[in-house]
């Protein structure tokens, strides 16, 4: 027997059963059959339709079928007066990836407002408007209208899905409609002292001044700005760019993406939005949320390539770092400058980088600090060898001072007084590096004597790596 006309029975036979005993379509293996069949299943689903008893599982059984000759089937079990036949019907209607479902769809948005339970019609409706607009080419004025409209409705749910179809809609221009769910005003906040909010403390600015969100819901922020990611449009960078100002951590990174999803072009943007601002201590206590932001749109238009973000990135080294580690949008923003003064090698930063890398106790940041230094090179080997009297540190410093971009006689002196340090490690490192530098005769062989000395040292791995280097120097025992 073929596979279509088995299953083309059995779906005949699982409705005829449902038109008489009310409900097998209830039963798992029944519905999964149907599933299964896909648009097979279609005619004769279409031919139970008027009888079937169970027309909530039969909308959901046309939706499997996902073929747009359900649209009309579907449109009167629109009508039908039980709310969960409407909200299976809306479902359904997206599957069909027909634009005639459009105007039943927006019919159904605009009709169930008043409803009891209505806003999971409104939901499934939504949501089937944006599958519909994702595959649509150039979504028609009809949806887009429904959407923009269903962008004020009471019910968070169907904003969202509201939202998200028109980020789908790949019409540039929308975005538009949802500046709204980003934007804000500065207010003085009603809260007095100890008694204002965490978050709200962190965003605080000038005269104590907070954010007040036309939408306060962070959730929706979040899918606006998913949303205008997703629409690449040029015209929204600089709303991000506000939003991104005042937003918790979360949203901000979401506002950075959709930035830098835009392209090179987004560059100039950034840097035009930067605010002046003094540096200084003081003065950037009181606009901290500005010098972030400042922060972040030069990083932004650093990874677009545009090496006109350099001074700002300058900037941003020069804010107070005692947050670092605990405050993660300073933390992230920092180790951000720090690998894009790197990449455009700043031998300018080269002395700053250096004595932030001695102080270090972040991993990451240690790590784009090396990273940053290793790029600008040789200019920065005489920095790097300056930072040498923080001990427990230096066996990082030490390590970054084997490498040959920065080989320098500057670190003589403190490499031969780590030869005798305490610490195990400190010794290992300065062993090493001591003899790699007599080996390439970065220091003068006269010091020969100090590296034979550590032949005598407790520490095996130190005696292993003097002989190593005796070695390489002629002394063969």
């Amino acid at each position: 027997m073929k596979i279509a006309s088995f299953c083309t029975i059995m779906v005949t036979a699982i409705l005829a059963c449902g038109i008489v005993h009310a409900g097998p379509l209830e039963v798992a293996e029944n519905m999964a059959a149907i599933k299964a069949a896909g648009k097979a299943a279609l005619p004769d689903l279409l031919s139970a339709a008027d009888s079937a008893k169970r027309k909530d599982l039969l909308a959901l059984a046309i939706g499997f079928a996902a073929d747009a000759q359900a649209v009309p089937a579907l449109e009167k079990l629109a009508a039908d007066p039980a709310a969960d036949v409407r909200a299976n019907a809306a479902w359904a209607l997206g599957r069909t990836g027909s634009p005639q479902a459009v105007p039943v769809l927006a019919k159904l948005i605009e009709e169930s407002r008043s409803t009891p339970g209505g806003q999971f019609i409104r939901q499934a409706a939504m949501a089937s408007l944006a599958i519909l607009a994702s595959a649509a080419a150039a979504p028609g004025p009809e949806l887009l209208d429904a959407c923009v409209k269903a962008l004020a409705d009471p019910d968070a749910d169907v904003r969202r899905a509201a939202i998200t179809a028109i980020g789908k809609s790949a019409r540039k221009e929308t975005w538009r409609h949802l500046q709204p769910f980003i934007d804000y005003e500065m207010v003085e906040d009603e809260i007095e002292g100890e008694f204002v909010e965490a978050d709200k403390k962190q965003q605080a600015g000038p005269a104590n001044l907070v954010p007040k969100w036309r939408e306060p819901d962070p959730t929706l922020r979040y899918a606006a700005i998913m949303a205008i990611n997703e629409l690449r449009c040029i015209d929204a960078v600089p709303a991000l760019a506000m939003a991104m100002e005042r937003e918790d951590s979360f949203n901000r990174l979401a506002c950075v993406q959709a930035i830098l999803n835009v392209g090179e072009a987004a560059a100039g943007v950034c840097l035009g939005r930067i605010v002046p601002i003094s540096y200084e201590q003081k003065e950037v206590e009181r606009y901290w949320a500005e010098a972030i932001n400042n922060g972040t749109l030069a990083a932004i238009a650093g990874k677009l390539g545009d090496e006109r973000c350099v001074p700002h990135l300058r900037n941003t080294l020069r804010l107070p770092m005692r947050g670092l580690g605990t405050d993660k949008d300073l933390t992230e923003l920092v180790i951000d400058s720090v690998r894009l003064l790197g990449a455009f090698k700043v031998e300018r930063e080269a002395k700053r980088l250096a004595g932030m890398l001695k102080t270090c106790r972040i991993q990451q940041l240690s790590d784009a600090l090396t990273d940053a230094l290793t790029q600008i090179g040789p200019a920065a080997a005489r920095h790097v060898a300056r930072n040498l009297d923080d001990w427990q540190t230096s066996p990082v410093m030490l390590e970054l001072l084997r490498r040959e971009v920065f080989w320098t006689d500057e670190a003589r002196d403190q490499l031969a007084a780590y030869l005798t340090h305490e610490s195990d490690d400190v010794r290992r490192a300065a062993t090493e590096t001591f003899g790699l530098y007599l080996a390439k005769h970065v220091i003068e062989i006269y010091d020969y004597p100090l590296l034979k000395a550590q032949e005598l040292d407790p520490d095996p791995v130190v005696r292993q790596s003097a002989d190593k280097w005796l070695k390489q120097l002629g002394e063969v025992e």
